[in-house]
């Protein structure tokens, strides 16, 4: 699960200098934050977030978008769809800060263009901010996945396991594959996918953690995982995937 960007301005400049900084600290930084969106329309940002619902988000917004919605309605907005937005607001308009306790818009900072270097630290700064708080919250609402192996019990975090293959030479025994470890355990393949809906069968030995995918390469018919680990894929299995890693 990545924190997603979003920047609504309508100056196609400040726009290109925001997109830019996003960027620029995404590409220099170890962190799970994707720049969804960029426009100059607000009606964009709502039909993204309708369309793909369950998103949390940091977004960046002008206050004047010379659009029929303000920054600061579509501010309101956006707490329709996702229930812990952060709010940026990067704007000319000081005089209209007021506005955003008046609209209940929980903004995390008001940031006036005046000084562009002070625009890109702020703009950093909020991205840091949005996205300890982003950890936060997923830690808050992690869920675990329990497993008894060799007489002990493990509590495993779902985010952290990959995928789970049926074991070659051992009946009904699983191999439990996790960004650092592997663990066996008895139980059925079939089994699996039926614990929790990210775990989504790909083939009759494999199943896979959609949280966890990376693509979905239909030319050699394989899963690729985020640490690189490649699982085959069954034909008849892809469509299911593919929905299922939409929605994680």
């Amino acid at each position: 699960m990545y924190l997603n960007v979003f920047i609504c301005e309508d100056h196609p400049k400040h726009r290109a200098h925001l997109d830019k900084i996003v960027k620029e600290h995404i590409a220099h930084s170890d962190l799970d934050v994707v720049l969804s969106l960029t426009t100059d329309d607000p009606s964009n940002v709502l039909e993204y977030l309708e369309e793909n619902p369950g998103n949390t988000g940091l977004y960046i917004l002008d206050v004047d978008l010379r659009h029929m919605m303000s920054g600061i309605d579509l501010a309101a907005k956006i707490k329709e769809y996702d229930v812990n937005p952060k709010i940026v607001f990067v704007t000319t308009h000081s005089e209209l800060a007021h506005l955003t306790f008046s609209h209940k818009v929980n903004a995390m900072d008001y940031i006036i263009k005046d000084n562009p270097k002070n625009v890109k630290k702020r703009v950093v700064e909020s991205i840091e901010e949005a996205y300890a708080q982003f950890l936060s919250d997923k830690v808050s609402k992690r869920k675990f996945f329990s497993v008894k192996s060799g007489g002990e019990h493990w509590n495993i975090p779902v985010d952290e396991i990959l995928y789970f293959e049926t074991h070659q030479s051992v009946r009904h025994r699983i191999i439990l594959h996790t960004r650092n470890s592997q663990i066996e355990y008895r139980c059925l393949i079939s089994e699996v996918s039926e614990k929790e809906p990210e775990f989504v069968r790909v083939n009759k030995s494999y199943v896979v953690n959609t949280m966890n995918v990376l693509c979905v390469d239909k030319t050699n018919m394989e899963v690729v995982m985020k640490n690189g680990a490649k699982v085959p894929l069954t034909a008849s299995r892809v469509k299911a995937l593919i929905e299922s890693t939409q929605t994680t």
